[in-house]
């Protein structure tokens, strides 16, 4: 029975950083598939992907605090970053179909 929960565990190939900036920069489901591909177990997968997404996470909160420091105004601040959130995927996206 160990042996059997040890090969969920035990990745066979791949980076666990790129699974998690892969979790970071698409969703956490990507991040998973990206994790089993490279040869992660269940387990590991899985927080493959939820460390990305938390990760995703952090930045957003840090990102909102700094922000209301010099904002003062929680309201404003939130629909900044969220505006934020929306806008600099498609400008960067944007941007790089130019070059």
């Amino acid at each position: 029975m160990l042996a059997v929960f040890t090969l969920f565990l035990i990745p066979v190939g791949g980076g666990i950083p790129a699974g998690v900036l892969i979790a970071f920069g698409i969703d956490p489901m990507t991040g998973r598939a990206a994790a089993h591909a490279a040869g992660h177990g269940f387990i590991g997968g899985w927080a493959v992907a939820i460390a990305g997404d938390m990760l995703y996470y952090a930045v957003i909160a840090f990102t909102t605090l700094r922000l209301n420091a010099y904002i003062k105004d929680p309201n404003t601040t939130m629909v900044i970053v969220l505006v934020g959130m929306i806008l600099v995927p498609i400008a960067v996206r944007r941007v790089r179909a130019l070059w």
